[in-house]
């Protein structure tokens, strides 16, 4: 995202929540903001996101999405 490469964390946060309403049962968006709220020092909002990640019901499960959730999973649990 060339919001966040730009360092502009609103604009990118804004644009991942777009993206995740516009497409509901995809998981990228949601990992996406919990990367940059772990990036920003949100643990909030990065626990927020990390719960609602976890408790994601895929439409197709994937190798990939799978990655997703276990890579927040490993942040989560090292930020604790």
């Amino acid at each position: 995202n060339n919001s966040l490469a730009l360092g502009k964390y609103r604009e990118a946060e804004d644009r991942y929540k777009h993206a995740f309403y516009m497409v509901p049962n995809r998981l990228y968006p949601l990992y996406l903001l919990a990367k940059l709220y772990h990036e920003e020092g949100d643990t909030a909002k990065f626990m927020y996101m990390a719960e609602k990640i976890a408790s994601f019901p895929p439409k197709i499960k994937s190798t990939n999405t799978e990655q997703l959730c276990d890579e927040i999973k490993n942040i989560r649990t090292n930020s604790l």
